[in-house]
């Protein structure tokens, strides 16, 4: 995840994205990448599963 200002202040400006562990972007089954606002409004991906984060930011964080 990356702020943006302007981005998208829906989801506070978070411009989304999942790599893989060799740093290339992830692709869905259908070879979409993962990264921007795929999947928004959806009930599963990435901002749905951060929109239930605490705080309000999409920020999971450990101590």
């Amino acid at each position: 995840m990356l702020k943006r200002p302007g981005y998208d202040p829906e989801t506070k400006d978070w411009f989304w994205a999942k790599f893989k562990a060799d740093g290339s972007l992830d692709t869905n089954p259908k070879g979409m990448m993962l990264a921007g606002k795929v999947a928004k409004g959806k009930p599963k991906g990435c901002i749905a599963c951060h929109s239930a984060a605490p705080g309000g930011d999409f920020m999971f964080l450990r101590n």
